[in-house]
């Protein structure tokens, strides 16, 4: 992050129009010059940012899987930042094991 990096976090409850006030602030920072692709949306579940996905995808004319840097969970980011797949995390096997032998 640089010194001209700026995030914008969104809370609200259920229907209360994050997702749209997201896209709005979203097409903001296109407005103002922003690149697509320097903008990262983080969200908490895969459904809340393949809904993102799809809803920006038709503003942008782009493909959604074109948009999957871009927006994805905090999860699938760390993953990636880490250069991890799920593969490469304990899983309950793995603690069930450790837990057995120890």
């Amino acid at each position: 992050m640089t010194d001209s990096t700026h995030v914008t976090r969104l809370f609200g409850g259920p229907g209360s129009g994050k997702t749209t006030a997201l896209l709005n602030r979203v097409d903001e920072m296109l407005d103002e010059g922003v690149d697509v692709d320097d903008i990262l949306v983080v969200s908490y579940t895969r459904a809340a940012a393949t809904e993102v996905r799809e809803r920006l995808s038709e503003r942008l004319d782009r493909s959604p899987k074109s948009l999957r840097g871009n927006v994805c969970t905090m999860h699938a980011k760390a993953y990636e930042l880490l250069n991890l797949s799920r593969g490469d995390v304990v899983g309950e096997d793995d603690k069930e094991a450790f837990c057995e032998e120890y």
